[in-house]
């Protein structure tokens, strides 16, 4: 009984790890699906966005496209315009002149039908000459009228011509001028930044000068106050020598003294004698000079 029992915990235990080892294999690979799903929607959003900034700036540039060939079609309408009203007034005039003319010929022919039969013939003659000529005279005024006219469709053509050109003229001034303004501005801008610059690096060397004053001035006071020390030293050392010689020579002289009274050995004394240097030199910390 207690062994079925363990083999059925056993195989329970088997059971659950194998589930969890199941579960885990599931949870990685969901896990590596999610990222894999987020990656692609990360590049399609990516690819989406560039997409549409291409298209916009496609966009963008075909309506600027279409409003400078608007511009240019209805400026060029409005000089067809302006030409046609201006040789419609022309061919209105020319008509008008061309209807007196030809009613001046009518009222000549009607005089001459109506004139007497008793009209001599040279006078016949003479008037169709004068109605030959002004027939002569009517055709020419047409035919230079034709010419005025093709005159005038060539001299509207090279006024547009010339109007074009001053519009590129003034386009490519206005570019030059934008294009030399902002060159300008630059220009500006770089020399208020260099100026500004200059400015701080002056700041900084006065401010580096005035560390370099104090300090100086620190140095020179030290400076001063070691040759003080150096000076009172020396006065110092001057009087311990002075005294030191002046202690040396009366023990010479006292020893000068005993000497010539007879007391005391003489290598002895000299051996006193530099005993008594050296405890000076101790003393006093200088070079005893022996007279």
């Amino acid at each position: 009984m207690v062994a079925s029992v363990q083999k059925m915990w056993e195989d329970l235990c088997k059971d659950n790890d194998e589930l969890k080892r199941q579960l885990q294999t599931k949870l990685a690979e969901a896990d590596g699906r999610n990222t894999a799903v987020q990656e692609m929607i990360t590049r399609e959003r990516e690819q989406h966005t560039d997409d549409f900034a291409q298209e916009r700036k496609k966009w963008t540039e075909r309506v600027v496209e279409l409003e400078t060939m608007l511009e240019e079609a209805k400026q060029s309408l409005e000089d067809t315009q302006y030409r046609f009203q201006r040789e419609t007034a022309q061919m209105r005039d020319q008509e008008s002149v061309m209807r007196d003319q030809v009613k001046q010929l009518q009222d000549r022919l009607q005089e001459r039908s109506s004139s007497k039969s008793s009209s001599s013939k040279g006078a016949t003659g003479a008037e169709l000459n004068n109605l030959r000529d002004a027939v002569y005279g009517a055709l020419s005024e047409l035919k230079s009228l034709d010419l005025d006219k093709k005159q005038l469709s060539v001299k509207a053509e090279h006024e547009k011509q010339l109007i074009g050109l001053e519009r590129k003229f003034n386009k490519q001034l206005n570019e030059a001028r934008r294009k030399n303004e902002m060159l300008i501005e630059h220009l500006r801008q770089t020399y208020e930044e260099e100026v500004d610059t200059l400015k701080s690096q002056r700041s900084e060397l006065q401010q580096t000068v005035k560390e370099f004053e104090k300090q100086l001035a620190m140095r020179t006071a030290e400076c001063d106050k070691l040759r003080s020390m150096v000076a009172s030293a020396e006065t110092d050392r001057k009087l311990r020598q002075q005294h030191a010689d002046v202690l040396v020579n009366q023990s010479e002289l006292i020893i000068s003294f005993l000497r010539g009274l007879g007391h005391g050995d003489g290598p002895q004394i000299g051996v006193k004698l530099e005993k008594l240097s050296t405890q000076a030199q101790d003393l006093f910390g200088v070079t005893v000079r022996r007279t």
